[in-house]
């Protein structure tokens, strides 16, 4: 079995500031993500998995991958709790 892929849910408005990326969520709530969730977000405008997300903040930021594994899944299961982002429809 592949590993599931995500991407950002195209109902979600979005609009990249100084600060980060603001997000208007389908709960009509905003959220601000900010590096590196803003760099989460960009690799997210197409189907990747969480270790293709892994391996490039690691290499981003020249960081071990132990350091950042947990990271990346804690703010997808959190992205995908707020329906942020969704599965790629060949995985679900």
């Amino acid at each position: 079995m592949n590993a599931p892929q995500w991407c950002r849910d195209p109902r979600v408005l979005w609009r990249e500031t100084l600060r980060g990326v603001l997000l208007l969520g389908n709960d009509q709530q905003t959220r601000m993500l900010v590096n590196p969730g803003l760099i989460v977000w960009s690799l997210l405008a197409q189907p990747i998995t969480e270790t293709q997300l892994v391996d490039a903040l690691s290499e981003h930021f020249e960081a071990a991958r132990s350091q950042i594994e947990s990271d990346v899944r804690t703010l997808l299961n959190e992205l995908r709790d707020l329906e942020l982002i969704q599965p790629t429809s060949d995985d679900f």
